[in-house]
């Protein structure tokens, strides 16, 4: 049976992004071309590190991007990199680059002492729909809302809610770069930003000192029936 419901998919993307990555589609090796979901988050002349899970890291430039799906970079990889291994391109240094701690779920299921992974950035699945006028007689359309949640320390004084808006602008800016969340939608967009949201509320009165904001997206796929 064909899986349908792309919740893991759609967010692996996204937390992905947020630490300023795409996931590759073709394995990497012996070529400066490579293979990524979607290539709008990077542009001639960027630094950008391949990455895997099992820690490799090989660090190039950016020639010249080709299509929606490929980079060229300045030197063929010398290095393995492959899908199986979560093999990703991505940008150096990252936009984010303070993140301590990336998770799924809600607020709470951060690592104890939450104050020691601060700042952090938590993904949380949200409604998914199907509109009944919105599909074909052949797809349907699904509308996936996730909701991420920044936080971190307050800063000394009163700039400290100017700074977290800095943040989130770099968030912003983030998400917006990559229309196709790395291949894994046909259309991705914010929805909504919401400063001092009650993700925070519940922190602070449960004692954590934090501060944040919550960032809304709304990523769409075309669903074949």
């Amino acid at each position: 049976m064909t899986q349908m419901l792309h919740y893991n998919e759609i967010c692996a993307a996204l937390r992905g992004l947020v630490q300023s990555g795409v996931a590759l589609t073709e394995n990497a090796g012996g070529s400066d071309l490579v293979s990524v979901g979607s290539n709008r988050l990077f542009s001639p002349g960027r630094g950008v590190a391949l990455t895997d899970d099992e820690g490799h890291r090989e660090e190039h430039t950016v020639s010249e991007v080709v299509g929606l799906t490929q980079v060229r970079l300045d030197a063929p990889v010398s290095g393995e990199f492959l899908v199986e291994n979560g093999a990703a391109l991505r940008l150096n240094p990252p936009a984010l680059a303070d993140l301590k701690w990336i998770g799924q779920g809600l607020p709470e299921i951060m690592p104890q002492p939450p104050a020691t992974h601060l700042p952090c950035l938590i993904v949380q699945p949200g409604r998914m729909e199907q509109p009944l006028a919105a599909g074909t007689n052949r797809a349907y359309q699904q509308d996936y809302r996730v909701r991420l949640c920044y936080l971190e320390r307050p800063a000394a004084g009163e700039a400290s809610g100017v700074e977290v808006l800095e943040k989130a602008g770099t968030l912003f800016d983030l998400l917006m770069a990559d229309p196709y969340l790395g291949g894994a939608a046909w259309q991705m967009q914010v929805v909504a930003v919401e400063p001092q949201p009650q993700e925070v509320r519940r922190l602070r009165e449960a004692g954590l000192e934090v501060i944040g904001v919550a960032i809304e997206v709304l990523a769409r796929r075309l669903e074949m029936r």
